[in-house]
């Protein structure tokens, strides 16, 4: 392996061109020298403004190169596996959007193989959680409130709901969990860590192609013993209390999705810490995280046992 982790892609669509390919360009570490798309006009299409010197219509084909060192699988959710797959038993460390699998027995499955062959996994938490989620993790982690002991998720209308008819239709035609267990379970588990218990429904109010989950209810239990209830749907527009509250030992935070801002509660109300800067490949780090992985040789904790856990998770729901 050279110095630099040489990168290849499968799957050229808006999000890969848009976030994982501009954020992976701005690493020195990183050298993008292969993607693969559908076709091969599209694949090439999306190669060219990185400078990226291979492009085929054939992910196999890729998976196959001596100088693709790692994957990045972002293809649509329903050929996923399969690519993640054969990345794995090639030995090549693999980052999988989500969901990881369509179902929870292939997720699991993957994961295993992972750790049997020993490959570095990585994986994407949900974007909204970049607009003040790492100034929540940071708080906790510092320990501003003590010991984490109760929170609540609530968000009616977040604007990651809504996509365009058929990207709705395709999450909820084609992949589980759709968009609003994805993005609720993945930032519960990026503040909180893996949940040991999940009771709640995931229902959905109507039956168009062009319309998305409707509500989810949950109450959940982390393994750390913090304790806590989601309360989620979609709404033409957000509604209050749209965002994390964490109550500690020593205090309590609240981050609000709607400005990003994430405040902690003082005698005299409540007083703003920082704000998360505005999504943009600039900040999102999942695979810049993943390329520090395989850099050093060692799992990432957001690999793919984490991603299974999620799709596990999503599935209890009834999704």
């Amino acid at each position: 392996m050279s110095d630099r982790i040489r990168i290849g892609i499968v799957g050229a669509g808006a999000f890969a061109k848009g976030m994982h390919l501009p954020a992976l360009a701005l690493q020195d570490s990183v050298e993008l020298t292969a993607v693969a798309n559908r076709s091969e006009e599209s694949a090439r299409a999306a190669a060219e403004p990185f400078r990226i010197p291979f492009s085929t219509g054939d992910w196999r084909e890729l998976i196959a190169r001596d100088d693709v060192d790692a994957v990045l699988v972002t293809t649509l959710p329903e050929v996923r596996a399969e690519v993640v797959r054969a990345c794995l038993e090639a030995g090549k460390p693999t980052f999988s959007e989500a969901p990881l699998a369509t179902d929870s027995a292939t997720a699991a499955e993957l994961a295993a193989l992972a750790t049997a062959k020993g490959v570095i996994t990585g994986y994407a938490y949900p974007v909204p959680f970049l607009n003040g989620g790492p100034v929540l993790a940071r708080a906790l982690e510092e320990g501003l409130i003590g010991e984490p002991r109760r929170a609540s998720l609530t968000t009616h209308g977040h604007t990651w709901l809504h996509a365009d008819p058929v990207q709705v239709w395709r999450a909820r035609a084609d992949t589980r969990p759709p968009l609003l267990a994805g993005l609720c379970l993945g930032i519960l588990i990026e503040l909180f860590g893996p949940l040991r218990r999940l009771d709640g429904r995931l229902e959905r109010a109507f039956d168009g192609a062009d319309a998305a989950p409707d509500a989810l209810d949950a109450l959940f239990e982390c393994e750390s013993g913090l304790r806590g209830i989601v309360q989620a749907g979609w709404s033409p527009r957000p509604t209050p209390g749209h965002g994390v509250h964490v109550i500690g030992t020593g205090g309590a935070l609240t981050w609000d999705w709607s400005t990003g801002a994430v405040s902690i509660a003082e005698a005299q109300g409540w007083r703003e810490l920082e704000r998360g800067a505005p999504p943009g490949p600039a900040a999102w780090r999942p695979p810049i995280e993943f390329v520090e992985a395989v850099q050093a040789g060692q799992q990432h904790a957001r690999g793919f046992d984490r991603a299974a856990h999620e799709v596990e998770l999503a599935e209890s729901l009834g999704a």
